[in-house]
Formats: structure tokens, C-alpha cells, sequence
């Protein structure tokens, strides 16, 4: 479930729209199913000792970053916010 979502929006760049369209469930569905699943990619990630970005507010990564999990979207269903 929360791979299909994260595939189709990362790395097919579909919308959340076109994810809930795709999938077949409801848009709120989509954005629980891709919030659960960067959780579960932040936990995993850590468990192999790869550390969470703790900001990027400027939008550039620096040394030490890693992966951002964004939470939240703007109005085109592009996933932005604060990492986790």
C-alpha cells in the first residue's frame, strides 16, 4: 500500500490526485498511505544508522544530510514541509 503511493509520486511524479486516481481510493488516503510509508522509510533508515535531515528550510542539503521527509502539501498536491 504505502509503496505504490510513494512510487507513483516520487519517482513517476504523479500528483496525489492522479496517486488517489491511480490507486483507486479516496485523496485523503493517498496523503495517510505516503505519510505512513516515509515514517516507516525514516525508521528503516535509521535502524541502518542513516540520520534524518533536522533542516532545510533554504532547500539545500549540507553535509551530514540525508533523506527529508516532507509532511504536508501545497495546492498542486506536491508534498512540501518540515522533515521528520
Amino acid at each position: 500500500m504505502h509503496r505504490e503511493a510513494l512510487e507513483f509520486f516520487y519517482f513517476q511524479g504523479k500528483s496525489i490526485a492522479e496517486v488517489a486516481e491511480l490507486v483507486g481510493v479516496p485523496l485523503n488516503t493517498v496523503k495517510t498511505r505516503m505519510l505512513r510509508g516515509r515514517v516507516l522509510m525514516a525508521q528503516l533508515l535509521g535502524h541502518f544508522g542513516i540520520a534524518r535531515a533536522d533542516s532545510m528550510t533554504d532547500g539545500e542539503a549540507r553535509s551530514g544530510d540525508v533523506p527529508v521527509i516532507a509532511v504536508g502539501t501545497d495546492a498542486g498536491d506536491r508534498v512540501i514541509g518540515n522533515p521528520l
